[in-house]
């Protein structure tokens, strides 16, 4: 058992932080807004690269309280942000061939260095993944990290 929660927590797929709660609404960092992507060259598991879509070009945040919510490719995906500054988001929908599309977003807000000075401002950076999932058992997704400057 240890050894599949290391493994787990090797690949990215337990919770944000162990010790980390969600945040006071107060307390969350400003993760609202428009950011630029930028995109490492992904890691596809099940299929041909072409058989899924390019991440998007820019990515609109909104934020409520603790929770955050966005559309990656069409799918609506919404999640916890943590007062560690870490952030889990995912969703799904139904595919057009009674499969499953997916996408995730984990990552972390890094907050303007400074402000007034005119240097860049917010950046998150993690990791997306984008699956589809067919009926069959033809499924595939991309795990890309990313980089998001804050416009």
């Amino acid at each position: 058992m240890r050894r599949l929660v290391l493994m787990m927590g090797a690949l990215g797929l337990t919770g944000a932080c162990s010790d980390a709660a969600p945040c006071a609404a107060s307390s969350c960092p400003p993760l609202e807004g428009t950011y630029a992507m930028q995109y490492e060259a992904p890691v596809v598991t099940g299929c041909a690269q072409g058989g899924l879509a390019a991440p998007p070009d820019t990515l609109q945040l909104f934020r409520q309280g603790s929770i955050a919510n966005t559309v990656i490719n069409g799918i609506k995906v919404s999640g916890q942000i943590y007062d560690t500054y870490d952030f889990s988001l995912s969703g799904l929908e139904a595919a057009a061939d009674g499969g499953t599309n997916t996408a995730a977003m984990r990552g972390y807000y890094l907050a303007p260095t400074h402000p007034d000075s005119g240097s860049p401002g917010a950046v998150i950076k993690g990791t997306m993944t984008i699956g589809v999932g067919g009926s069959t058992g033809n499924g595939c997704s991309a795990d890309r990290k990313f980089t998001g400057g804050q416009l």
